[in-house]
């Protein structure tokens, strides 16, 4: 069972949205996720969302389908989406599937934030 929650970032990260999902991530089990991920993406315009996947055990394809709906989105609104999560599962699954520079993953929630283009443009 997967267990996800939405939390604003720490003060000193403001404007970022952090959605957190942990256990096993599968069709079954998506939809608290894909909700989550719904609500910070449309909390703010344009959304950064960090996604902290770094407690996930397992995942499977439809998570990186949720994933690159998500990432879809955030572009569409000039926004950013990032990933924070341990080589395993996730990373593993990126790099099968090739989207390890669609969907760069990085290894805590502040390395990701850091990551974010807006905030190399000043």
């Amino acid at each position: 069972m997967a267990a996800v929650s939405r939390t604003p970032t720490p003060p000193d990260r403001e404007g970022f949205r952090l959605v957190r999902a942990g256990g096993e991530l599968d069709i079954a089990t998506l939809p608290p996720l894909e909700s989550a991920l719904s609500h910070a993406l449309s909390s703010r315009t344009p959304p950064y969302v960090v996604v902290d996947l770094c407690a996930v055990t397992f995942a499977d394809c439809a998570t990186v389908r949720v994933l690159l709906h998500a990432r879809a989105k955030a572009h569409a609104e000039r926004g950013w989406l990032g990933l924070a999560c341990a080589p395993r599962p996730i990373g593993r699954l990126l790099r099968t599937l090739d989207l390890m520079e669609v969907l760069p993953p990085h290894a805590s929630v502040d390395e990701a934030i850091r990551a974010c283009p807006a905030l190399a443009e000043g």
